[in-house]
């Protein structure tokens, strides 16, 4: 005897939505080039191990670069927190999800350090937006506090949001 199970999917097409801001309109080749850095910095931070750095493949601009964000205070306990890089995620709430991709997590006993990499700018409130997104994603997750902040690889300066 075969027992057959029929199976309702929802067939309705879902808009894919990002907590990360979408560009909609046509780049410089200036714009390109600080981009596909931006991409280079962040696969260098991605694979570098912050607690024994070695800086071999890497230019001396990028070595400071990466140093300077290394000294900032949130960086001083590494060793008794965990490190998350490009920490890949679906949020649903009711019937909306977004995804998110957060550049570094680090989680401490009581509460979690969230920090988004930009090559300079950290004056958008698309960048608020998405960090008080992955904020309250973790957050529920964890149930832990969060602090978010942005940090500006070229400008050397770490901006906490909350």
């Amino acid at each position: 005897k075969i027992n057959i199970l029929e199976k309702q999917f929802d067939k309705t097409l879902k808009e894919e939505k990002h907590f990360s801001k979408k560009i909609n309109s046509l780049v410089s080749s200036e714009e390109v080039k600080n981009m596909e850095y931006g991409t280079k910095m962040h696969y260098i931070l991605e694979n570098i191990d912050f607690n024994n750095p070695d800086y071999s493949n890497i230019n001396d601009y990028e070595k400071d670069l990466v140093e300077n964000l290394l000294i900032n205070e949130i960086f001083n306990d590494l060793k008794n927190s965990k490190i998350y890089k490009e920490y890949e995620f679906i949020y649903e709430d009711g019937n909306d999800s977004k995804t998110g991709i957060i550049d570094l997590m680090l989680e401490h006993n009581s509460y979690i350090d969230i920090v988004d990499y930009k090559l300079k700018n950290t004056n958008d409130d698309v960048y608020i937006k998405q960090l008080n997104g992955y904020k309250k994603y973790i957050e529920k997750k964890t149930k832990k506090k969060v602090n978010i902040y942005l940090y500006s690889l070229i400008e050397k300066t770490l901006v906490k949001l909350s």
